[in-house]
């Protein structure tokens, strides 16, 4: 094969390859035009509307197939001040999802999966966590105030300046959990688990509660 014929081929295949390359690239980016269009679209709903749990868990699923999702990457749910009074997540996994300043008044999370979560400042007022995981979750300064934590694993949950007033935590499991400036004054803890607990001089007790009687570990 002369030099001359080898460099058109070389320089054809080039060609093709940079067309090939472009086409991909073009497509790539319609699709990411498409996804961010659908993400705008749900959030608008979610955080100035009440929502259905399919629009929730739809934002969720969206969000989670991350920016690059052929190289494994996987994105987090933001859901940061959404109006959800009274949605329905039960048994749902929304495992790391951010939650912070989200209105969750009397929202059933029953059995949901919540490790992780980011729930900082956001309204959990007469809340449903029966039998919920809240593992490791950040509940900065959240009003639970007559929230249900009935059998609800918050350990190593952060609850810094959390308003607890009237809810209830029967068997709650309470280990290594933050409770630093948090409101416990109306609260039954005698049936709660409560091991390794941070706490400090601005935490407000049940009357007659003694916190040196927690167990560490």
């Amino acid at each position: 094969m002369s030099e001359q014929l080898l460099g058109v081929v070389i320089g054809g295949l080039f060609g093709f390859v940079g067309a090939l390359f472009g086409t991909v690239i073009s497509v790539w980016a319609e699709n990411r035009k498409r996804y961010r269009d659908s993400i705008e679209k749900v959030r608008l709903r979610i955080v100035g509307d009440r929502v259905q749990t399919s629009e929730v868990m739809e934002f969720v699923y969206l969000q989670r197939k991350g920016r690059w999702p052929y190289f494994g990457r996987k994105g987090v749910a933001d859901l940061s001040h959404a109006n959800l009074i009274e949605i329905d997540l039960r048994k749902q996994d929304l495992r790391d999802t951010i939650f912070y300043s989200a209105n969750l008044q009397e929202a059933n999370l029953a059995y949901a999966n919540l490790q992780g979560v980011d729930l900082s400042n956001a309204n959990l007022k007469n809340a449903d966590f029966y039998k919920a995981n809240l593992q490791n979750a950040h509940l900065y300064r959240a009003d639970l105030s007559g929230a249900r934590l009935e059998k609800t694993d918050l350990r190593g949950a952060r609850f810094f300046g959390v308003d607890f007033s009237n809810a209830i935590l029967y068997e709650a499991r309470m280990i290594d959990v933050d409770l630093r400036h948090a409101n416990l004054g109306k609260v039954e803890l005698d049936k709660a688990i409560l091991g390794n607990v941070k706490y400090d001089d601005q935490t407000i007790w049940p009357k007659d509660f003694d916190p040196k009687s927690i167990e560490d570990g």
